[in-house]
């Protein structure tokens, strides 16, 4: 049996979404934890003017929020760095499309576990000294994409491997708060 944490990344003010994950997780039998995401109001000048200065630009999408996810998600890899504990990152707008065990993680087999197909930053496995390595090396490059696609960059470089079968799917039941147009 493995031994993780879980945590659900969310917007405080997304109630609807938190409480759809909430009974999701809860009839998963997954015991979890929010984390709070950052809003795009609390990037810093550094954010925006130097960290980002290289970050694509993408009219359908919104720019000041896929900072904010990034950032998130930085803070994030930290947190599971500094606890020491390997950890199972959801964000807050996932649906189960098959079962699986969460029970017999096998954590020393990776460092990241993706548990959808695509490239996506919503739902996967951290193996805690991998998470710090991967903050380490993000902490000093200065992206030109989103979280998903940087880290889906780094599967050479880190042990990142991709279930055959997606676990979760992104719900259509909310809007983006990155691309609400769609992208």
């Amino acid at each position: 049996m493995s031994t993780y944490n879980t945590i659900v990344l969310s917007l405080k003010k997304d109630t609807e979404r938190r409480k759809s994950v909430g009974a999701i997780l809860y009839h998963l039998g997954l015991g979890f934890k929010y984390f709070d995401a950052i809003t795009p109001e609390k990037l810093s000048y550094f954010d925006k003017e130097i960290y980002f200065k290289d970050l694509d630009y993408n009219p359908k999408v919104n720019r000041e929020a896929v900072m904010a996810t990034f950032l998130s998600h930085m803070n994030i890899l930290k947190t599971i760095f500094n606890s020491k504990t390997n950890t199972l990152l959801l964000e807050d707008d996932l649906i189960p499309v098959r079962d699986y065990d969460f029970e017999k993680v096998d954590f020393d087999s990776f460092g990241v576990k993706q548990l959808m197909s695509e490239v996506s930053c919503c739902c996967q496995f951290y193996n805690w000294k991998e998470a710090g390595e991967i903050f380490w090396h993000l902490s000093s490059i200065h992206p030109t994409q989103a979280f998903d696609w940087e880290l889906h960059k780094l599967r050479d470089k880190f042990n990142i491997v991709t279930v055959d079968e997606p676990v979760f799917k992104q719900s259509t039941k909310f809007i983006s708060n990155i691309a609400p147009n769609g992208y």
